[in-house]
């Protein structure tokens, strides 16, 4: 989510979703023979529950999330919208001027390729610099490789965010950033958090 659909030529909508809290999220398909040219109908298939066949868990009176269809003449009237806003709760952090909103740059993790190391990430920090870029994300495999999915498992057990991989030297990593002036930004797999810290799902 979300799904942009050009209808016509004037005609745009976006399939998408709001207050997902505690619930299963929407992930959208097609039928797997479907061929060029032919109309297409989507199905809605729920994310279900780490190492669970269940898709939820919920109580008598838990409120489900919004799933929502937005249609507007063109891409710029959905985001100008101001439906999905409204559909959420408000903020709960009292003071969120120091969330900042940028651009980062961001390693093709999807493609195999990039090695989690110095070189790499310093070669992608001076991308954000360069481009004046706010932000450069390091992705998965800074603290070990937390996706397993072998024994019907999501995550590895054992691995600690508080401790970097051994090839990653982050105090540096962090001064040359600063030196950049490029903030970064770590993905956690929201498992792992859970066993780092005991605070079960990572919410943030």
């Amino acid at each position: 989510m979300p799904l942009l659909v050009q209808i016509s030529t004037d005609l745009y909508a976006a399939i998408t979703e709001a207050d997902l809290t505690d619930w299963a999220g929407m992930y959208l398909g097609v039928k797997h023979d479907y061929k060029a040219g032919e109309a297409v109908t989507l199905s809605t298939l729920l994310s279900p529950l780490p190492n669970s066949k269940n898709k939820v868990i919920v109580t008598p009176g838990s409120p489900s999330p919004w799933r929502v269809i937005m249609i507007g003449e063109k891409p710029g009237d959905l985001i100008q919208s101001s439906i999905l806003e409204n559909l959420n709760d408000p903020c709960e952090i009292k003071d969120p001027s120091w969330i900042k909103p940028g651009i980062s740059a961001w390693d093709h993790w999807w493609s195999g390729e990039v090695k989690m190391d110095m070189e790499t990430i310093f070669k992608y920090i001076d991308l954000a610099a360069d481009m004046g870029w706010e932000y450069m994300i390091i992705d998965w495999h800074w603290y070990g490789d937390p996706i397993d999915f072998s024994n019907g498992e999501v995550g590895k057990k054992g691995l600690d965010i508080t401790k970097p991989a051994p090839q990653l030297d982050m105090p540096k990593i962090l001064d040359y950033a600063k030196g950049k002036k490029v903030d970064l930004l770590l993905w956690i797999f929201w498992g792992t958090y859970g066993q780092s810290t005991g605070r079960g799902f990572c919410t943030v």
